[in-house]
């Protein structure tokens, strides 16, 4: 067996593992640090910090092709962050693997593209599908 093709099986295996994993509940914080710019983490801000704190679902994966210059993939980030989502960005200009995959699955060069819950890509800044997409994932897995 060629070493790609291992490598590709192996990468394979490891996404299944994943995809089985059990979802997880954590807490998302929010705080405005001192310099005024605004955090968010699954860690307590430093003790004396003012924050707001929000149970999220960690099993919700929403994954977004990006750019640093992309105005809309800046407000696609901006509209998950509202809803106290967390996102996996990838950079397809920085990072080929990434670009190769946003290729495989939307066939075309745009930007942003996002996959929620490994669902059907959306292609651009759409808050209508964004919002119909994690509601269907609300829907499919409702708060314990």
């Amino acid at each position: 067996m060629n070493v790609a093709r291992r490598q590709h099986l192996v990468t394979l295996a490891l996404l299944l593992c994943w995809l089985g994993a059990p979802p997880a509940y954590a807490q998302l914080y929010k705080w405005v640090d001192a310099g005024g710019v605004t955090r968010f983490g699954d860690t307590p801000p430093p003790a004396g910090t003012s924050f707001e704190s929000r149970a999220i679902s960690q099993g919700l994966v929403v994954e977004i092709y990006t750019t640093d210059w992309c105005h809309w993939c800046k407000k696609a980030k901006a509209f998950f962050a509202a809803q106290h989502v967390i996102v996996h960005e990838y950079d397809v200009e920085k990072d080929p693997a990434a670009d190769r995959r946003r290729m495989a699955l939307i066939g075309k060069r745009e930007i942003p593209v996002v996959v929620i819950d490994g669902q059907v890509p959306i292609v651009g800044f759409n808050e209508e599908k964004y919002t119909l997409g994690l509601e269907a994932w609300r829907q499919a897995h409702p708060a314990r």
